[in-house]
């Protein structure tokens, strides 16, 4: 091996790729990653009532997801055997933003059918790519963030009484 840990003949985007030629490709890889969350949340809510006939929920979280990993995951396993890691990295796992909304009424639909849905918005997850198609001494590695998330997801429902008490019947339209 030479002094990078690779056999002369590995990509210049991780050392670790490569072989001795005519031998196949030996990868080396070791379980050094560490990753770290901090995050915080503010949480409002108005809980439904017969007398106002409505109910209003939301959280925001605000994340800072971290890893050592140089693939930007939190997975422990690391393809840098006998480095250390390569310094503290955003997580491809964690989304800087996220807001949660619900609501629900039971005065917008006649007959007393109860309308809520629920909003999810994300600002979506980090991604780090390894594009090495043009040959594995000309990888480039390319960084960015994804895109947004939201989902829309809406429901029905309606209490019907029955000789035995009460039956409730509910229809979903998930995103």
């Amino acid at each position: 091996r030479d002094i990078n840990g690779g056999w002369g003949t590995q990509s210049p985007i991780d050392p670790l790729w490569g072989s001795v030629p005519g031998f196949g490709t030996l990868i080396l890889g070791d379980f050094i990653s560490q990753a770290k969350t901090q995050s915080a949340y503010l949480k409002a809510d108005k809980p439904f009532t017969a007398a106002s006939g409505w109910g209003l929920y939301a959280t925001y979280t605000l994340s800072e997801g971290e890893t050592t990993n140089k693939e930007w995951t939190n997975d422990i396993f690391n393809w840098t055997y006998g480095r250390s890691t390569s310094g503290w990295n955003p997580s491809s796992n964690v989304e800087r933003h996220r807001l949660v909304m619900a609501g629900l009424t039971d005065r917008v639909l006649p007959w007393g059918i109860m309308l809520s849905s629920k909003v999810t918005l994300g600002s979506g997850l980090p991604y780090r790519i390894t594009d090495c198609s043009d040959g594995w001494d000309k990888c480039v590695s390319t960084k960015g963030d994804g895109g947004t998330f939201r989902q829309v997801d809406l429901a029905l429902a309606k209490d019907l009484s029955v000789g035995f008490g009460r039956v409730s019947l509910r229809m979903d339209v998930l995103n």
